[in-house]
């Protein structure tokens, strides 16, 4: 999956060394998305989750709330190292990937440019590659469980489409499938609001939406 380009929390410190390049990409593209949300937040208010999201949201949701016992995700990973920090993210990254019923091959923490927070990837061989942008540990860390829900979700379409171990309806396997037919890339401002509102991504902004509704 292309990658994700959600809203970020205003930043209001940089706590860590972060490019200020990078920094503004990752700030003017917020705002960019931010113009949209009013709209979003209506059409995704409608979106109607299967039986078996529910019983994902629900186990994702147990998780978390036992995981973070009423603490941040910038808490947990305060006073931490670099790399203490990315070992602690794969491992969250894992074991909600482990109630999602996913496989990742890879989890890769790096800088990624143009202002992305996060990607998903399929190889030739099948594997789940996932990507997050490392700047989040230092300016947004709470932001971050949003991206690694965001495409651990775009990990169950892509996988629901080889083995669907979870019992979508034909109905939503086929929006899905059409969906990566003809994915609109979120290269260019004109193509934006249709790579935004496309079935996938509002899909995967509603299920991270949902799992961080009583976690927040």
């Amino acid at each position: 999956m292309e990658p994700i380009t959600t809203t970020i929390a205003v930043i209001t410190a940089i706590t860590t060394c972060i490019s200020v390049r990078q920094y503004v990409k990752i700030k003017n593209k917020n705002e960019e998305i931010d113009s949209l949300l009013a709209a979003l937040t209506q059409y995704s208010s409608t979106y109607a989750f299967e039986k078996c999201d529910e019983v994902m949201i629900d186990d994702c949701q147990k998780f978390l709330s036992s995981y973070l016992k009423g603490k941040s995700f910038a808490q947990i990973l305060e006073g931490k190292t670099e790399a203490e920090k990315k070992q602690i993210t794969e491992k969250l990254v894992s074991e909600l990937a482990k109630r999602m019923k996913v496989n990742i091959s890879a989890i890769n923490i790096q800088q990624l440019s143009e202002g992305t927070l996060g990607a998903e990837t399929v190889d030739d061989n099948g594997n789940i590659l996932l990507y997050l942008n490392a700047d989040l540990l230092a300016v947004d860390p709470d932001r971050l469980i949003f991206i690694m829900l965001h495409e651990l979700r775009h990990a169950v379409q892509d996988s629901s489409l080889r083995k669907d171990v979870w019992g979508f309806s034909d109905e939503r396997k086929a929006q899905w499938l059409i969906g990566n037919q003809q994915y609109v890339r979120g290269d260019s401002k004109s193509k934006f609001r249709a790579y935004y509102y496309q079935i996938l991504e509002n899909d995967a902004n509603a299920f991270a939406s949902a799992v961080l509704k009583n976690n927040k």
